[in-house]
């Protein structure tokens, strides 16, 4: 991208749903959050708490932030790379290099 161009658009989404037929991997980014206050301990305002995974239905009431559809070969190259970065990210969740 040139300089000073804008950047591809950037969603934030907490949950993927996906259908997948013989040519295509479809992935659909949804936002599920808490509301806020929903999210801190009510005895002391500053403690947050464990977030349940929301439900199914909590899922699909939610419309997708974003779709994304690739093909049979991008789709086998994502789950390569992520095959090889979850294990990376994860090590360095825990703390090591």
């Amino acid at each position: 991208m040139p300089d000073g161009a804008p950047g591809p658009p950037t969603f934030f989404g907490n949950v993927v749903t996906s259908n997948i037929n013989v040519d295509q991997l479809i992935i659909e980014i949804r936002s599920v959050l808490l509301p806020h206050a929903q999210t801190l301990k009510s005895n002391t305002g500053q403690q947050v708490v464990d977030m349940p995974a929301p439900t199914p239905d909590e899922i699909f009431s939610s419309e997708p932030i974003a779709r994304v559809v690739l093909t049979f070969g991008a789709a086998r190259f994502l789950r390569n790379f992520l095959d090889t970065a979850i294990p990376k990210i994860e090590t360095s969740r825990k703390g090591g290099a």
